[in-house]
């Protein structure tokens, strides 16, 4: 994020972090567009965790 705010973009709100799978923010381009971020943190995918239950 801290590369995004070099470029002008604003972070919105603030990152969270979805269980052990996800972290997800909101940043705000220099242009006003509001843009979602997501880094996915291990190999695990969502439809993996749904399909192992």
């Amino acid at each position: 994020m801290i590369r995004l705010k070099n470029h002008g973009a604003k972070v919105v709100g603030e990152v969270v972090q979805f269980g052990d799978m996800y972290r997800l923010g909101y940043v705000r381009g220099a242009e006003g567009l509001l843009i979602g971020l997501a880094e996915q943190l291990n190999s695990e995918t969502a439809t993996d965790v749904l399909e192992s239950s």
